[in-house]
């Protein structure tokens, strides 16, 4: 968190926000179960973009001169 607060990254807001609503009934459990797995996916997906994005960011600033920035 200090990281953050300190290089102001914990300012910095995504240009649009997605929201994945559930219907209201489900045809089936099986039905359901998919729905919010493929929402689990998604969410796990985002999350490691996310940490890799974070952490090349960090590495970058530690070696601007680095082969991966």
């Amino acid at each position: 968190m200090v990281i953050e607060a300190s290089s102001g990254a914990n300012n910095k807001y995504p240009d649009s926000v997605t929201l994945a609503l559930p219907p209201e009934r489900f045809e089936s459990e099986a039905t359901r179960d998919s729905f919010f797995d493929a929402l689990a996916e998604d969410a796990q997906r985002e999350d490691d973009q996310a940490r890799e994005s974070a952490t090349n960011s960090a590495l970058c600033r530690k070696d601007p001169e680095a082969a991966e920035c």
